[in-house]
């Protein structure tokens, strides 16, 4: 905390414009979170409620995750556990493997 009290107020501006303009793109929800959480740090002032603070995470998250975000997550940690289980999910239905293909192999 004291460490962004010594900022100039120029460097905590672009931290506070990276913060608005974060987007997961093509990073892990773990990475996305760990850089939301850094840059959330200097806009304290924007994510002054958890409610806000969840608003921003969400918007941020891939739009596939987005879609199975479920609307009950009112928590900061909630919304990262459905991030985490919906890139989870997204990542097992890539790799499973299918019944015709599991089918072929035994017989």
């Amino acid at each position: 905390l004291l460490e962004a009290r010594f900022y100039p107020r120029m460097l905590k501006q672009l931290k506070i414009d990276e913060f608005y303009g974060l987007k997961q793109g093509d990073m892990s929800v773990k990475a996305y979170t760990d850089r939301f959480i850094q840059l959330s740090y200097y806009a304290g002032d924007i994510v002054s409620t958890e409610d806000l603070l969840v608003y921003f995470y969400k918007e941020g998250l891939n739009g596939d995750i987005q879609s199975k975000y479920s609307v009950r997550a009112k928590s900061f940690s909630d919304s990262y556990t459905e991030a985490l289980w919906a890139d989870y999910e997204d990542l097992w239905g890539r790799f499973k493997p299918s019944n015709q293909s599991r089918k072929r192999d035994i017989y």
